[in-house]
């Protein structure tokens, strides 16, 4: 059929204005018209590939099978429909959905019509939608920090391109970051590099996760193996790495992880669209954080409740059975020294009589230190400067600990004076240095530190806001495993063995200090030492 002039026009013109990409090849392949869509997305100028091959597009992601099965299809005078990964004439990759028709005239097929959409953004957004979705119900459900990180850096890589990518958590005392989780496409590979990451911790400012860190901003490098300030450089070119991108995790306006990633090839342009995306992961992730740190936070006041509800019940308890054997020991010590003083002095019966006497004694003294923990002990209280009474007991510490152990002291010259007993204090504090004394029988450290402070400077407090003078002991032996450490104030609650430990000790401390509006908290992890932080308040507010 013979198009009207007028009709073939607008049918031209129709291909040169559409948006949609066209072009016709001959039975072999060979170009012989593209639209100026073609050149919007391949890159190549239509006077540049008329006459070349269709397969100049191709990217060599396909099997050969895949287009003698589109041109067995086509030569059949059938049309073809499909989806290629093909390559621009800058090398950039694109996907397309192509829809071959065989061109006939008078039966016989004469050309091919190639219909392209490019699906590239589509593809890419329906995967940025399928990561969000994943990375949010994985981080709503994940039971812990770890395997939430590793999923996320595992879609992360997937959608995105990267081979590699790593988790660096902020250390506790926040000065450096450390790693802490990782996902890779080639574990064997990358297993050398790896391992020195593993090893590596990052101060502010210093490699990716340090410069990341130091501005609180995603940062992009090039090519990792010829950057400065890449500490990894060397065991980089070993894995074949090059391009690198790092993404901070801020939980509210907190940075507490840093996100890394890799790739074998260089990227040169940073892509904005891909950053934008990690980052709204991130946030996510610090949600979580925020979830996981109020969580804790709610766990650890139910704790403190329920400690606080079983000391005082053991209070209770303590207080009534010690009055009750108070009693009974102050008849038979009184009974006993009566009848000791018809006994021959050097009969068997005085030694078993002395004996009896001496039990009864060391049995009122446990029943003292029992009352004092019930705060039924009789105390006169007094103004007094802690560093005083630290010093005085610092006198009596010398000869206890021998001389495996150093103690050092470290007291504020300006302690805020506190209400209490002095000599109660004393032994409290006597108990501590013991206590961390038999914790390093291979010798150690202890300090005793002093200063003031605000009870709403530390979150872990449970006293109301105000001034408090605080006693710090600390030591450098192996810690207290968490499973032990919510006992440790409970009477009668010992590690030691049978007959080198009453279970008292720790229990006085809480006493004493709980007697005069103060608290004792510890904190402990195995391998980093013990440190009891005791607060009373300011001698003005102790009435408050």
């Amino acid at each position: 059929m013979q198009l009207p002039p007028d009709t073939f026009k607008a049918v031209f013109d129709s291909l040169e204005q559409s948006e949609e990409t066209f072009f016709i090849t001959d039975l072999d392949g060979v170009i012989v018209y593209a639209n100026p869509a073609f050149e919007r997305l391949t890159g190549y100028a239509v006077k540049e590939v008329e006459g070349k091959n269709a397969k100049i597009l191709k990217s060599g992601e396909h099997p050969a099978e895949l287009y003698a099965e589109m041109w067995t299809t086509i030569k059949n005078g059938s049309p073809w429909k499909g989806r290629l990964l093909n390559k621009r004439k800058d090398g950039s990759l694109y996907t397309e959905e192509l829809h071959i028709c065989p061109v006939k005239d008078g039966g016989v097929i004469k050309h091919f019509l190639a219909i392209l959409r490019d699906i590239t953004e589509q593809l890419r957004a329906e995967r940025e939608i399928r990561l969000l979705q994943a990375v949010t119900q994985k981080i709503a459900e994940a039971a812990d920090l770890k395997s939430a990180l590793v999923f996320v850096l595992q879609q992360i890589c997937e959608t995105t391109g990267w081979i590699l990518g790593e988790a660096y958590l902020l250390s506790p005392d926040r000065k450096q970051l450390e790693f802490f989780a990782a996902w890779t496409a080639e574990p064997e590979k990358l297993k050398p590099f790896l391992e020195v990451s593993l090893k590596t911790v990052f101060p502010p400012g210093i490699g990716l996760p340090g410069r990341v860190w130091a501005s609180g901003k995603a940062d992009w490098i090039p090519d990792v193996t010829k950057d400065a300030n890449f500490p990894r450089a060397a065991i980089a070119v070993q894995a074949g790495l090059k391009g690198g991108m790092g993404i901070p995790v801020f939980a509210g306006t907190e940075l507490v992880l840093v996100m890394d990633f890799f790739t074998h090839k260089p990227r040169e342009r940073q892509d904005e669209h891909q950053v934008a995306l990690v980052s709204t992961i991130s946030s996510q992730l610090g949600g979580m954080f925020l979830r996981k740190k109020a969580e804790e936070e709610s766990a650890k006041i139910r704790e403190q409740l329920l400690q606080s509800q079983k000391m005082e019940a053991l209070g209770l308890l303590a207080g009534q059975l010690s009055h009750d054997f108070n009693n009974l020991l102050t008849i038979i010590i009184g009974s006993m020294e009566l009848i000791m003083e018809d006994i021959d002095k050097k009969s068997v019966t005085m030694k078993l009589a002395q004996g009896i006497l001496q039990a009864s004694k060391e049995s009122a003294n446990l029943i003292r230190q029992l009352l004092i923990f019930a705060r039924r002990q009789e105390y006169v209280a007094k103004v007094v400067n802690l560093n005083d009474v630290v010093t005085e007991t610092g006198i009596l510490l010398d000869r206890l600990i021998g001389t495996s152990i150093k103690i050092a002291y470290d007291l504020h010259p300006d302690l805020s004076e506190v209400t209490m007993e002095p000599e109660q204090f004393k032994q409290a504090l006597i108990n501590l240095v013991i206590n961390a004394k038999d914790a390093m029988p291979s010798g150690g450290a202890i300090t005793i530190r002093t200063f003031n402070q605000s009870a709403s400077a530390d979150p872990s407090s449970t006293l109301k806001t105000g001034d408090y003078a605080v006693v710090e002991v600390s030591d450098t032996g192996p810690g207290i495993p968490p499973q032990i450490l919510q006992h440790i104030f409970e009477p009668f609650f010992t590690t030691k063995p049978k007959g080198k430990g009453t279970g008292l000790g720790l229990s006085m401390v809480y006493g004493v200090v709980t007697q005069y509006k103060g608290e004792v908290l510890v904190n402990s992890r195995p391998g980093h030492g013990t440190v009891f932080t005791i607060r009373l308040p300011k001698a003005e507010c102790f009435k408050c």
